[in-house]
């Protein structure tokens, strides 16, 4: 009997709360109406109105005024990309404030071209299917958590909003000067270069004695074959009379392959001392311009609906002017 009640009543829940959205619907569309007949009545007025609001729209939206956007893609080399991530939100937040002169040390520009930044927002970018080839930019962070398709831990995408167009290359810059130049990233830099250095250091020992042990096997083998060859060699030897060079060419061989794979070591780190040198953070594409956030015709199309509404108001207030003095007297 409880279990059926309790039936009943998600029944009823569900029947009114379809009533409900119908009555909005119904309510919302007889508004609309009213809305038209109103806008035909004193269409003088609302044409007025969206004639205002179209010229408003237009002298809001001047070049001056027009907020541009463009993106840059970055590399991390040590740190990673949430670090640069946080680093960034930092950023952005001296950005909005009113005082500039803290944002514009950290950019390394003039207060002026720091006045001109309106933003600076970075998102992770997504390896889909962890191929190592990035795939898109996760602007929800909707990837989170996600052990298939991962962020990136070296890439990162900026995002600039800026009035001036001609400032991006220079904001660029400034990010990237704020990144390397920041005490904890400078920190990691000298510790990681330290590691690269003493890691050299000892393949460059290993290497030597590696040089010095093919040297001394090298000049055993040359005796062996040379007392060798003052006797008899075996009659199965006959067959191949440089059996005994091949043999210390074989030995040879084997050094030769422990020298390659210190040198290729060797130079991973120096590599590594070069990338650190060139840039800890570094931009790894060019600027990409995304166009203007608020074009000059969106503008004026969007003040222009604003002053219908405030032109309908006038509207409403103008044929019911009466009944509202009368209700306020009352």
């Amino acid at each position: 009997m409880e279990k059926r009640q309790k039936e009943l009543n998600l029944s009823e829940l569900l029947v009114l709360l379809f009533k409900s959205i119908g009555n909005l619907i119904k309510w919302l569309w007889n508004l609309f109406i009213q809305a038209l007949r109103l806008s035909y009545r004193k269409k003088w007025i609302v044409l007025a109105s969206i004639v205002a609001g179209l010229a408003w729209g237009y002298f809001a939206s001047t070049p001056d005024k027009q907020i541009h956007k463009a993106s840059i893609t970055l590399k991390t080399v040590i740190k990673g990309s949430p670090y640069s991530k946080d680093f960034i939100k930092t950023l952005n937040a001296d950005c909005g404030k009113k005082d500039k002169s803290s944002f514009a040390k950290k950019l390394n520009i003039s207060e002026d071209e720091a006045k001109k930044i309106v933003s600076l927002k970075s998102f992770y970018l997504v390896d889909i299917s962890t191929d190592g080839i990035i795939d898109q930019v996760d602007y929800k962070e909707s990837f989170k958590g996600d052990t298939v398709n991962t962020w990136s831990g070296n890439y990162l995408y900026v995002e600039i909003l800026s009035k001036d167009e001609t400032l991006f290359p220079t904001i660029r810059e400034g990010i990237v000067y704020a990144l390397n130049n920041d005490a904890s990233v400078q920190k990691e830099k000298a510790f990681m270069n330290m590691q690269h250095s003493d890691w050299i250091s000892m393949l460059d020992e290993e290497l030597e004695k590696i040089k010095e042990l093919q040297s001394k096997m090298f000049a055993e083998d040359v005796s062996n074959i040379t007392s060798l060859s003052l006797r008899q060699k075996p009659k199965q030897q006959w067959s191949d009379p440089n059996v005994m060079t091949v043999l210390g060419e074989t030995k040879m061989q084997m050094f030769t392959q422990d020298k390659v794979r210190s040198m290729e070591a060797i130079n991973s780190h120096k590599r590594a001392i070069k990338e650190l040198d060139e840039g800890a953070i570094r931009v790894e594409l060019p600027i990409l311009y995304l166009g203007v956030t608020n074009p000059r015709y969106k503008v004026m199309i969007v003040r222009a609906f604003l002053c219908y509404l405030l032109g309908l108001g006038l509207c409403a207030y103008l044929e019911n002017r009466k009944r509202i003095i009368a209700f306020l007297e009352a």
